[in-house]
């Protein structure tokens, strides 16, 4: 094998005009923890508060932040991650940002905000009607309590592997019927069919406020929280408490209606007086088919409940940090339209310098073996305000092997 010295005039460094402004501007503020992972999970905070709150007990004008998945650094300077925000009170998710709702530190140019989707794990409240009128039967010939059942059964087989459930009925009070169970746990299934209906009236005001204290008591590690609600929507259920200004003072987390009866059998007034309530919450009112089978309508009726609890940001930002293949940590600060804000801490790591600008070797023949080291040293051509001109930093000492391919072997 030929070895050949290269002279310094034949090896090209090539060097990509931004990483002359990474070089310049690299900050030695910033300092990352030796053992971190290149996609570490970002610590998340809520004002005050680092992590999902048990309860409702989040400051009034914050956000709960949290990662969604990994950091993905892959495509360094280029960082994206996947962020939940939901207010921290309400467990209601962020409905609009964009990048200037979003500031990193240290100083980060943001290229992209978006919607998103993640597998979350969520906490959901199921709250089947078990007043009289249950008891009445649909036009199939089945009651509207059994119809409830099988569309809370479709609704329970739909959630995630890691979502909890917890089974409540209401009329002219709210029980829990279970404790927070898994959606697969059998003994789910068989609580819902236990709940029969009573000879009694329906509250419907009382089981949606007494659902939203139920989710906001959610188990630690659920900020994302919903309430499902099964009724036949009887004109009669109307009580004197269920009006939209009385609601929207009371209710939380996003909350599903599912009205059993007919519209026209539901009437107007009940019908805008249960959207409002619902969409206030960021929730929806909609009307089942009892024409059709649970599990048919289960995508029409139960899809934006699970929409809701996955909904994520997509956030992608380009580092002003030094290439120094280090973890660093960044700090993304949110603020939405209403002024509330969170934060979500993550770890990165950085590529080396000539990840970005790579060297190119040339005047190498077949069969070369070169090892050659440099050190490359970078000069700030044009001064930027407030620094002086002339060479910056050296960089990397730099060794290049390339080995020559294996002669083929000739039988004799």
């Amino acid at each position: 094998m030929r070895r050949r010295a290269i002279a310094a005039g034949r090896l090209n460094v090539l060097l990509a005009v931004t990483a002359l402004s990474w070089l310049a501007l690299a900050s030695p503020a910033v300092t990352a923890s030796p053992t971190a992972s290149p996609t570490a999970a970002a610590s998340e905070t809520a004002g005050a508060s680092a992590g999902p709150s048990a309860s409702a007990s989040g400051a009034p004008g914050t956000l709960a932040v949290a990662l969604a998945g990994s950091v993905e650094d892959s495509a360094y300077p280029s960082v994206a991650v996947n962020l939940s925000i939901v207010d921290a009170v309400t467990g209601r998710p962020e409905t609009a940002l964009d990048p200037s709702n979003v500031a990193p530190n240290p100083a980060a140019k943001v290229t992209a905000v978006s919607s998103s989707t993640a597998s979350l794990p969520a906490a959901y409240v199921l709250v089947l009607d078990t007043s009289g009128s249950m008891a009445n039967k649909a036009a199939d010939g089945q009651t509207y309590m059994a119809h409830a059942k099988s569309l809370a059964k479709a609704f329970v087989a739909g959630v995630g592997a890691n979502d909890l459930v917890k089974l409540a009925t209401f009329d002219e009070h709210t029980l829990e019927k279970t404790g927070w169970l898994k959606g697969n746990d059998p003994s789910l299934g068989a609580a819902i069919d236990q709940v029969q209906s009573e000879a009694r009236k329906t509250y419907v005001s009382d089981g949606l406020v007494e659902a939203a204290k139920i989710a906001n008591a959610r188990p630690s590690g659920y900020d994302r929280r919903a309430v499902v609600l099964i009724t036949d929507a009887s004109p009669a259920d109307k009580d004197a408490n269920l009006s939209s200004a009385t609601m929207r003072q009371q209710l939380g987390p996003p909350t599903y209606v599912v009205g059993l009866l007919p519209p026209a059998q539901v009437g107007a007034d009940l019908t805008q007086l249960l959207s409002d309530t619902a969409t206030y919450t960021g929730g929806s009112y909609a009307s089942a088919d009892l024409t059709q089978d649970a599990a048919t309508q289960t995508s029409t009726l139960f899809k934006p409940v699970w929409a809701s609890t996955q909904s994520t940001w997509a956030i992608t930002f380009s580092t002003d940090l030094a290439p120094d293949g280090n973890s660093h940590q960044e700090v993304l600060a949110i603020t939405d339209a209403q002024q509330r804000t969170g934060t979500a801490t993550l770890t990165y790591h950085a590529g080396g310098l000539f990840l970005i600008s790579p060297l190119k070797v040339e005047g190498l023949a077949s069969g070369d073996a070169v090892t050659a080291d440099r050190t490359v040293t970078i000069s700030v051509v044009a001064p930027r305000p407030g620094r002086t001109p002339g060479s910056t930093s050296s960089s990397t000492a730099i060794r290049l092997t390339a080995t020559p391919p294996t002669p083929p072997t000739t039988a004799l």
